[in-house]
This record gives C-alpha cells, sequence and structure tokens, in this order.
C-alpha cells in the first residue's frame, strides 16, 4: 500500500537523527515567527499533506479506506507521529503505523 510507504517515510525522517534535529528546529521557529511557520508548511507539510491526500482519496475511492474528509484522515495518520517525536519522544514502532492505518480502513483485519 502506498500510503503505507508514505507513513514509513515520515516515521523514518522523525526517527533519524541526522534528519530530525533540523527539522524540529525548524518545527520551533514555525511556531514563534510567522515566516518561519509559511516556510515550513510551504516547503514542508503542505507537499507532503497533499501527497498524503492523493493516496487517501484513492482509497476512498477504491473503498478501502473509509469515506471521511481526507484533511481528517491525514491528521488521523501523521498527528501521532510527530507528537511522538515532538513531545512524548514515544517509539513509532511498525505496530503504531499499523494500528493507525487500521483506524481509517474499510476493513478490519
Amino acid at each position: 500500500m502506498q500510503l503505507r510507504t508514505h507513513l514509513d517515510s515520515a516515521a523514518a525522517i522523525l526517527t533519524d537523527p541526522l534528519t530530525w534535529a533540523p527539522l524540529r528546529a525548524l518545527a520551533a521557529a514555525a511556531l514563534s515567527k510567522d515566516a518561519a511557520h509559511a516556510a515550513f508548511y510551504e516547503h514542508w507539510l503542505a507537499p507532503r499533506r497533499a501527497a498524503a491526500r492523493t493516496l487517501i482519496e484513492r482509497g476512498i475511492s477504491d473503498g478501502t479506506i473509509i469515506p471521511a474528509n481526507p484533511d481528517v484522515h491525514i491528521d488521523v495518520l501523521f498527528a501521532p507521529l510527530y507528537h511522538r517525536a515532538l513531545f512524548t519522544n514515544g517509539a513509532i514502532s511498525d505496530n503504531l503505523v499499523d494500528e493507525l492505518l487500521r483506524i481509517i480502513a474499510t476493513h478490519q483485519p
């Protein structure tokens, strides 16, 4: 599933010390500076959300994802990854990704 690959890529970026440290600094700046927020959203978040939206809309169309607002699905899938990486230092495991995908899937394994 391409959506799984997209989530796995996000998880890898959020757990790799080489990419995570600069990303964390950019996210922190985005919270306090309007220009940094705009740049972070435009160059980091928006392209990733657009890619996820395409995959989610495809899943809704083919019946594998529950029909709902794609933005809500994006938030359900990615917010826990960012929350763990930014705030709790919790593990971002394959099991977590599996659980998140099950939340939006039409068929529960």
